[in-house]
């Protein structure tokens, strides 16, 4: 591209993008700065050339970079989140405070948002404001093992050892689990308690000017998304967001849904469940399983109710013993196909990858993700599930 038109600022930063994956940061910055100097206005070129700096440990540099991101979309949160994690390594807390709060009220659901505030928290020993924010991330995502090891830190500062003891054990729990459960590394950003959660983020497509929308370019930052996935999930039928409004009759699945001790519907987006009501149905069911050890469906209603709980690991346990119990329906299969995705999804989100204020950068088969190198998700268990 730079060969065919030398005053494209385009091409040198799309070029620019390989040599950063190459891990060559002088000749990225120096693509980044012709381009610039092409077209002084490019808030692409300047984002980029933020995480170049900062990956020169030119922090100042990054720092206006993404200052200057920020005058032409003040209400970009990648951007805001990014300049809150350089802002908090010079010491400048009460703005980096301020670029969280504007990310939470931006997007509420940021996991990451809250778990470093909650840090920043603590370097400023504000330790019921960092509480608050654990608990936050925890309810968000029940198996982040990390959230959990922080917030027992916490409440060791605050002298609330026993319950800090208790984080401390349910962290290492949440790690043996997942350890011994699947064995694999795709999943090591639940398990390794020492993963850091605080390196700039990657940009998504958003920035993509009008020169980045021909679909024939091989490489480009694009929003690939799965579909949702079909799934069968605890919630009404007349749901508006059940699967199919009018959808093909199968018998086959008609008879399984009447079958089961809740009421259970095929969704492709996840309905929205009060989680009282969850708990409710999940005590209803615990008892059920004592007595019927054995009952493949009530380990697949459990699993289910995990699941719409984002307790992953518990649901992905559920599922197997329901499968292990009942290895001929293919229901069981269906939904730990979606659970293993959505577990993908979330860590590779987990590892400072494309999109992660989102969480739903994903590919069809494979999905390839960067920070500064590349990571593969391997989306084959999923699918032979």
């Amino acid at each position: 591209a730079v060969l065919l038109n030398k005053f494209d600022p385009e091409g040198y930063i799309r070029r620019s993008r390989v040599y950063a994956m190459l891990e060559n940061y002088t000749a990225a910055l120096t693509d980044l700065d012709q381009a610039l100097s092409l077209e002084p206005d490019n808030s692409f070129a300047y984002f980029n050339r933020a995480l170049i700096r900062f990956n020169q440990n030119d922090l100042r540099g990054a720092l206006q970079d993404l200052e200057r991101v920020l005058e032409e979309d003040p209400g970009n949160a990648l951007t805001l989140y990014n300049r809150a994690l350089i802002r908090t390594q010079i010491g400048d807390y009460n703005n980096a405070l301020s670029d969280y709060d504007r990310v939470i009220s931006i997007n509420p659901n940021n996991v990451l948002a809250y778990y470093n505030r909650g840090a920043l928290f603590i370097q400023m020993e504000r330790y019921s404001d960092a509480l608050r924010d654990y608990d936050k991330a925890i309810e968000l995502y029940p198996d982040f093992a990390n959230a959990y090891m922080n917030r027992s830190y916490v409440k060791n500062r605050m002298g609330l050892f026993a319950a800090a003891e208790v984080d401390y054990k349910t962290a290492q729990g949440k790690v043996n689990e997942y350890k011994s459960q699947l064995g694999d590394t795709t999943y090591s950003a639940f398990a390794d308690t020492t993963q850091r959660f605080d390196r700039l983020l990657a940009l998504d497509a958003d920035f993509a000017k009008k020169d980045f929308n021909n679909e024939l370019l091989q490489y480009r930052d694009v929003d690939i998304r799965l579909k949702p996935l079909f799934k069968l999930l605890a919630g009404p039928s007349d749901n508006n967001v059940v699967a199919l409004e009018q959808r093909y009759y199968y018998e086959e699945l008609e008879k399984f849904l009447l079958n089961q001790s809740i009421s259970v519907n095929l969704f492709s987006e996840e309905p929205v469940v009060e989680p009282d009501h969850l708990d409710f149905l999940r005590e209803q069911i615990r008892p059920l399983l004592r007595q019927s050890g054995n009952s493949a469906d009530l380990y697949f209603i459990n699993g289910i109710l995990d699941f719409q709980s984002k307790l992953f690991n518990a649901s992905l346990s559920s599922y197997n013993q329901a499968i292990s119990r009942n290895p001929d329906n293919v229901f069981y299969y269906i939904n730990r196909a979606a659970l293993q995705s959505e577990m993908i999804e979330f860590i590779s989100s987990m590892e400072s990858n494309v999109q992660i204020l989102t969480l739903d950068e994903s590919g069809t088969t494979r999905t390839r993700v960067q920070e500064q190198g590349r990571h593969e998700y391997d989306y084959s268990g999923a699918i032979d599930a």
